[in-house]
């Protein structure tokens, strides 16, 4: 078995209490060097509070946090070798580009100030911002802005870098851009990053693993596919969109427990498959959405249950029109294997 790399963050049954409300309740994780993690959950879970602990913006009310191996719990934020890039990136509007991320070098003693010149040219080299060192924070779009910031953290060549949310100010199409952009830059250099984010679909795409969180708690801990393949509680498979959750007599288990099955994995039959080795129910179309790249369907099952099903279209619509129409009949089909077992709450 390859050993895996050693722990670049480690967070130790960490907890935070805003006088009678537990923000964050008992958490432990460990972040391996060099690697990409990410903290995805609602509004309110605990997340962006979790990272500010890390970073050295909040005092855990229990716990251990190490960066390196060195215990971090009650050490300012400015002797941690970690920085954060906020989710408003927190730019000086009066101070040029070059200005802003030079700006936290001053504070860096070991630093000779005869070379700050050479490492803010090198930062911004690194997020493509060469060429662009006079301008101002107003002058730049939206994008040039969340890369200001990551030089100015890049800079001081940190362990650890943290994002709150750097992506969410940014439209759809410049925020699948930049992913890219992180994503390479985070290859390239190495460095652990600790991300936050409420979007499924970002961490997913960006992450080495993930962490997803629940009222203050760590509900699943893997990778992308383990997570959205494979998630543990309910509450995951529902925050990472498997909207279908069947009964377990629809299996022929006893009761107890459900199962879900991901609306990409299903698919609407006109009969009962002839392959013993699929699963069917009758269901009533309810809904037809046409999507572009996919289609949604909406149906109902014989007791009322609504279940979502995705399909790529593989064809022209103007081709081929839909076999099925809404308050038409049909059979939802899926195979046993994409069903995964979920135990009922607090089972």
């Amino acid at each position: 078995m390859d050993r895996l790399p050693p722990s670049s963050v480690e967070i130790r049954e960490v907890t935070k209490r805003f006088g009678e409300v537990t923000a964050v309740d008992e958490v432990s994780l460990d972040v391996r060097k060099g690697e990409l993690f990410s903290l995805l959950g609602p509004s309110g879970c605990g997340k962006t509070t979790l990272l500010r602990m890390v970073g050295g913006l909040e005092t855990p009310s229990a716990g251990t946090i190490r960066i390196g191996g060195s215990d971090v719990t009650r050490v300012p934020p400015h002797r941690r070798p970690a920085h954060m890039v906020f989710q408003e990136y927190a730019l000086f509007p009066h101070l040029t580009v070059a200005e802003n991320v030079a700006f936290g070098l001053r504070y860096k003693t070991d630093v000779p100030r005869a070379t700050h010149g050479e490492k803010v040219e090198e930062a911004l080299a690194l997020v493509r911002l060469t060429g662009l060192e006079k301008r101002l924070p107003r002058q730049l779009s939206g994008g040039q802005r969340q890369r200001v910031a990551l030089a100015r953290a890049l800079v001081l060549e940190p362990q650890v870098l943290l994002l709150d949310e750097p992506l969410a100010a940014l439209d759809p199409q410049l925020r699948e851009d930049v992913q890219v952009e992180l994503k390479h830059l985070q290859r390239t250099l190495g460095i652990t990053f600790l991300f936050v984010t409420h979007d499924r679909e970002e961490a997913l795409g960006l992450s080495d693993r993930v962490a997803v969180m629940r009222q203050g708690r760590v509900e699943q801990v893997g990778t992308p596919a383990e997570i959205f393949e494979r998630p543990a509680t309910r509450f995951v498979a529902e925050f990472l969109g498997a909207a279908n959750f069947f009964p377990a007599e629809a299996a022929g288990v006893a009761s107890g427990g459900s199962f879900l099955v991901r609306p990409e994995k299903l698919r609407l039959c006109a009969e009962r498959s002839k392959d013993s080795g699929m699963s069917a129910i009758p269901v009533t179309i309810e809904e037809r959405i046409y999507q572009g790249i996919g289609t949604t369907w909406i149906v109902r099952g014989g007791r009322g249950e609504r279940f979502v099903v995705w399909e790529q279209n593989a064809a022209s619509a103007l081709d081929e029109p839909p076999v099925f129409h809404p308050g038409g009949p049909a059979f939802l089909c899926w195979n046993p294997r994409h069903a995964v077992w979920m135990k009922e709450e607090g089972a």
